[in-house]
């Protein structure tokens, strides 16, 4: 049964999705999804990466592969749907962005008639929820995740990875979205090698800037930590701001050296736009 919140989300996507959402994969994906064409000679502006060497040799002339691009492909979603996840001050919950974003992707990937997936904690144990094309799928989600209210989830990076990479799945788009800002590179590049990964984190704004609020406040840092900050101590606030700042920046530099694309985004964000500048660069 579909709840208020997600028939609201639905009209809103669909409102925005066609003009926001037109790329295709060759203008933001390389050399994912193609698949072997023909031959040709080689002319001096073709990548040599695809030149074949085997076919050359015996030709005594250098020659290229063609491409085709697969279009349909899967496209899988592993969600934190952990209790950090409903922290907001304003407007929204880190979840609710969340929530939008696996619908306004979603939506737009099965408008392509490619295949919809999630993994999702619940109650201590992955839930793998199988690949479909149709539309029906992407509700099917959704009342998951609309259903997993458990107050103490935790959720872990390493633990979905390696959930994932157990999988053997290859070829995949897989976006990896949560607010957590540890992770193992060992598990990382083997899953990046095998497919396409785009982390999106999702923060709450007061998170990194410590702004609209005074007083003393106690919030859980990654899920265990309790953090309580003086909000009129301004020693406390800029020790805390340097550490985030330096924590994320190295998060960041940690996956770009994997080649893994990086998204971040907060309760402020028009997603759409964040999305629309990510895949249009």
């Amino acid at each position: 049964m579909l709840t208020n919140k997600i028939k609201t989300l639905d009209i809103k996507v669909k409102r925005n999705i066609d003009s926001l959402f037109l790329w295709t994969y060759k203008t933001f994906f390389k050399w994912r999804w193609l698949e072997f064409s023909d031959f040709r000679e080689y002319e001096p502006w073709d990548d040599v990466k695809t030149i074949d060497w085997i076919v050359s040799a015996r030709e005594w002339k250098t020659f290229t592969r063609l491409y085709r691009e697969e279009r349909e492909l899967s496209v899988n979603f592993l969600l934190d749907l952990s209790s950090s996840m409903k922290f907001w001050l304003w407007e929204k919950t880190k979840r609710d962005s969340l929530e939008e974003l696996f619908f306004i992707l979603s939506y737009s990937r099965v408008k392509n008639w490619d295949k919809v997936w999630a993994i999702l904690k619940d109650k201590n144990k992955f839930v793998y929820l199988n690949a479909k094309k149709w539309r029906d799928n992407i509700f099917s989600i959704a009342s998951k995740i609309e259903e997993n209210q458990e107050l103490w989830n935790p959720f872990s990076i390493d633990e979905s990875i390696l959930f994932l990479n157990n999988l053997k799945i290859k070829n995949n788009l897989v976006f990896i979205v949560t607010d957590k800002l540890d992770f193992d590179e060992r598990l990382f590049k083997i899953a990046s090698l095998k497919n396409e990964i785009i982390f999106i984190h999702i923060f709450d704004d007061f998170e990194n800037t410590l702004l609209w609020l005074d007083g003393i406040i106690n919030f859980v840092w990654d899920d265990w930590k309790n953090i309580i900050i003086n909000l009129n101590d301004k020693k406390k606030i800029k020790e805390y701001l340097s550490y985030r700042f330096e924590k994320l920046e190295n998060f960041r530099k940690k996956l770009a050296k994997l080649n893994i694309k990086y998204l971040k985004i907060d309760n402020k964000t028009n997603i759409y736009k964040e999305l629309y500048k990510m895949f249009n660069k």
